[in-house]
């Protein structure tokens, strides 16, 4: 399916508040302005006809003010060599390392090859709008998941003297794993609703 409509202020409303959604479960700082922002609100501060580029914001860590990642909207249609050039001096102007990009439609092999060649200085991370126009993880299927920080882990696996790869594992490229920013070694806490003990805890690895 192609990206979005020029004019599709309804589906932007929801892709961008899917957007400020996940930051904000990450742990970055969202406003409840932003997060409650109605469909009226939107089409006031944006108008009914939202470019892309306006659709990027900024968040900072809630722990560390000096972590910031930037959600960025490509207009191209086909990312190009320009297109990385512009995202790249966007960052490099911004200072920023990480950037959450949200392409029209399929990223072709060169443009993600030009994304994971600034891997090694950046932190970018690839969505199709169409990924973000419903929340995945509000479904009543999806348990809830929280990412261990490093001490956390450590914690874990002393307590159960176990290694990290004895663990069950979630990939790298699983749906949520990706709206939580996972990356490979990290441990999420899977928090399930049961009808005996209440809630089941469990814990995975990314591979």
């Amino acid at each position: 399916m192609e990206g979005i409509g020029a004019g599709d202020a309804v589906t932007f409303f929801k892709i961008r508040r899917t957007c400020l959604q996940m930051v904000r479960d990450r742990g970055y700082v969202v406003s409840e302005d932003d997060l409650h922002m109605t469909l009226d609100e939107f089409r006031d501060q944006f108008g009914d006809n939202p470019s892309r580029e306006q659709l990027a914001f900024i968040a900072a860590k809630e722990d560390d003010s000096e972590q910031r990642v930037t959600v960025m909207f490509v207009s191209d249609e086909k990312p190009s060599a320009q297109t990385t050039k512009r995202i790249l001096s966007t960052m490099q102007e911004q200072s920023l390392h990480h950037a959450i990009l949200i392409t029209r439609g399929p990223q072709t092999n060169n443009f993600k090859l030009a994304m994971e060649n600034l891997s090694g200085d950046y932190r970018i991370e690839l969505f199709r709008e169409q990924e973000l126009v419903v929340n995945i993880t509000e479904h009543d299927l999806v348990p809830r998941h929280e990412v261990l920080t490093p001490e956390g882990k450590r914690q874990l696996l002393d307590r159960y003297k176990i290694k990290d790869s004895q663990l069950p594992r979630i990939q790298y490229a699983d749906a949520v794993a990706r709206y939580y920013g996972l990356r490979r070694g990290d441990v999420v806490r899977i928090i399930r609703r049961s009808e005996t003990a209440g809630r089941y805890v469990t814990y995975r690895l990314c591979v």
